[in-house]
């Protein structure tokens, strides 16, 4: 047996062999406080609203989730598309972000989903994560009764947990004796309500009423992500989100809620074209600018063809 004690009395972890190392990696609750690791489907698939559901094991062993915001076209975007499949739109972000693969670290821009990591302290499921994550990338502004309906409707859709009601994101209780900090941040909080007043309107039950529900759950298992499809009436306020979030954008980021520094809605069919390209880093237009997806969302789209089907089925082809 290999003595992985050094002379002051501690293990030394490089004095391990593979597989001491590796059982080490995949033990749960260990002393550096990594969570559970728990077994997961290895095949990704897709779940459609009435038809299916998140296995429990993806629901007991997910790490991340996210929501795929999409709508169908406007009358006028109608009128100025000719393309021969139906036009739908996936609300993405723009990130500034580290290329970590590159050898000097170098900043990037990418089209991204909004979504993320689980946290095991307060996620209950998948529905739960991906509200959160949706919730806190977009400013908080789409407001706590539209993410509170998104959850409950993708919650009891697709996984055997109920969702909480309760309001995830309090305001701020951190005091500041700085009269002009206090000022400003005022100032700010002001601001984010104007913009967020003129989504008022979002803020419904996700009932076949206004139209906004849940249509699918992709299982993403190389990250162990669970990738929510809700469809949104294509209301004046909807279409101009990514306006409004102009001006929370900065506060967003500040405050470290959100990592874009814009939203976008961009055309279903682009986002499936990046795929058909030869080039390494196909782009997608971004307001004015076109930047490539995030190399995760490229790699899983990819990699997964339930996937990519579900994303043909969004635009009938």
């Amino acid at each position: 047996m290999v003595d992985l004690l050094r002379k002051d009395g501690q293990i030394d972890d490089s004095r391990r062999t593979k597989n001491q190392r590796r059982a080490r990696k995949h033990k749960h609750n260990n002393k550096r406080g990594k969570p559970t690791r728990l077994p997961v489907s290895k095949e990704c698939y897709v779940a459609r609203r009435s038809e299916g559901r998140l296995k429990d094991i993806d629901v007991r062993g997910y790490r991340a989730g996210g929501v795929f915001l999409w709508r169908d076209a406007t009358e006028a975007e109608k009128q100025q598309h000719d393309g021969e499949h139906k036009l739908a739109y996936v609300l993405l972000g723009r990130e500034v972000r580290v290329d970590k693969r590159s050898p000097d670290k170098r900043m990037i821009v990418v089209a991204n989903l909004l979504g993320g990591k689980r946290d095991d302290a307060s996620d209950e499921c998948p529905a739960h994560t991906a509200s959160r994550e949706f919730h806190e990338e977009s400013g908080l502004l789409f407001g706590d009764d539209f993410v509170a309906a998104l959850r409950a409707d993708c919650a009891s859709a697709f996984t055997t947990t109920s969702a909480k009601s309760t309001d995830e994101h309090p305001e701020s209780t951190t005091t500041d004796n700085d009269p002009n900090r206090n000022e400003e941040q005022e100032d700010e909080q002001e601001e984010v309500k104007q913009a967020t007043d003129q989504l008022k309107s979002l803020s419904l039950s996700a009932t076949a009423a206004n139209g906004n529900h849940a249509t699918s759950v992709a299982w993403i298992p190389m990250a162990k992500y669970a990738l929510f499809f809700y469809k949104v009436t294509p209301n004046k306020a909807m279409v101009d989100a990514p306006k409004a979030y102009e001006s929370v954008a900065e506060h967003a980021i500040k405050e470290q809620l959100s990592k874009f520094t814009s939203l976008h809605w961009v055309p279903v069919h682009e986002v499936l074209e990046t795929l058909q390209s030869s080039a390494a880093r196909s782009l997608i237009q971004l307001g004015d600018e076109r930047r490539p997806l995030m190399r995760f969302v490229r790699e899983m789209l990819g990699e997964y063809e339930p996937l990519r089907a579900e994303l043909r089925r969004l635009i009938g082809c």
